[in-house]
């Protein structure tokens, strides 16, 4: 059974008590406490829990953030230990493994054995001219890499030092509503219970523009009434959940699935359903996943990735929504970084139901 962790309050009455995190695991239950009387730093620590459950499957969760936050806590002593504590901070606020490494990889590849201490925004401006080979999208992660690490060690002069990297997207492949449909129904695996599950997972990035990790890290608590997907904070790439309709239809196809009866208790924890609504696809890498879709394209002749499905539904979405831009930010799950920001109102989420509904529903 798949652990869960909880907020509460022992005690509801003193309006000073302390919250806990308590944790289930095969029927066994653990509180412990987080010394703090603030719900939004419980709220935090709980994400931070949650988050490492994610990342390690086979440490304790609470463990692996009582090393995160003694390791973030440690002073920087020199330049020599500034770009590790940066990391254990970015990891202490839940940014994702993969994330982690990149950026990793990218402020070592560009400064390799420089000393930031010594750096100048002269310095700042060579290295990035020095990345002019690689692709835009490479470049535009490497500077965002930098921004992080520069804000990190509070150095205003090399961030306004940083030049902008416009991606260019004219040479990035993408797909038609016809063409998204030909690859889920030609998709296809040596078992016809993972075939439908790449169906499915395929079916819902062509209809809300999802991530594909955050797709196959659904549960069935997730799934909720009506028509509506809920993609958890802790799986999602900006660390924010996100709420968002999928069509009838395909909620339908899903919930049909849905474990019933006998079969709940393998699923279903104390309070809710936590089983993977895709268990096949959670449980493998990226690169596997990939490899299924890959064999699908080259049969149709297409060209194009997993986050292929995300860019072409953007696109699709942002036609039927005649420019409405905010609406189409909101379903994608933009964080407030994007451009999309500056827009003030949001609309509920069966306001957005017009846009992922087919027009011939």
């Amino acid at each position: 059974m798949a652990s869960s962790y909880t907020l509460i309050k022992k005690n509801k009455i003193r309006p000073n008590a302390p919250w806990y995190i308590r944790a289930r695991c095969d029927g066994k239950v653990t509180d412990t406490c987080l010394d703090t009387t603030d719900r939004a730093t419980a709220e935090l620590e709980l994400m931070k829990v949650k988050v490492a459950a994610n990342e390690s499957r086979d440490a304790d969760p609470l463990d692996a953030l009582a090393v995160r936050q003694k390791e973030a806590g440690k002073a920087l002593t020199g330049p020599g230990g500034t770009v590790e504590q940066w990391l254990d901070w970015l990891a202490l606020q839940g940014m994702r493994a993969g994330t982690l490494r990149t950026y990793s990889r990218a402020v070592r590849l560009m400064f390799g054995n420089m000393s930031l201490a010594g750096l100048t925004p002269a310095a700042v401006v060579k290295i990035v001219r020095g990345t002019m080979d690689l692709k835009t999208s490479t470049r535009h992660t490497y500077v965002a890499a930098l921004k992080s690490l520069f804000r990190h060690i509070k150095r205003q002069d090399l961030l306004e030092a940083l030049p902008k990297v416009k991606v260019e997207i004219s040479d990035r492949p993408t797909w038609t509503t016809e063409q998204m449909e030909d690859i889920i129904s030609t998709v296809e695996t040596a078992d016809p219970a993972v075939t439908e599950e790449y169906r499915l997972w395929f079916s819902i990035m062509a209809a809300v523009g999802s991530r594909q990790g955050e797709t196959a890290l659904l549960r069935w608590c997730d799934l909720r009434y009506p028509g509506v997907l809920v993609f958890r904070a802790e799986t999602c790439k900006n660390r924010r959940e996100k709420t968002v309709p999928i069509p009838t239809r395909l909620f339908a196809e899903i919930d049909a699935l849905r474990p019933r009866g006998d079969d709940l208790d393998d699923l279903y924890g104390e309070e809710t359903n936590t089983g993977y609504i895709f268990p096949h696809i959670a449980g493998i890498s990226q690169a596997a996943r990939f490899s299924v879709l890959q064999k699908t394209l080259k049969k149709l002749g297409l060209r194009g990735g997993l986050h292929t499905f995300r860019h072409a539904t953007a696109e699709e979405l942002y036609r039927r929504s005649n420019g409405k831009i905010k609406s189409v930010s909101q379903i994608l799950g933009h964080g407030p970084s994007t451009a999309m920001a500056y827009y003030l109102a949001t609309r509920e989420v069966e306001d957005l139901r017009e846009l992922v509904e087919p027009e011939d529903a």
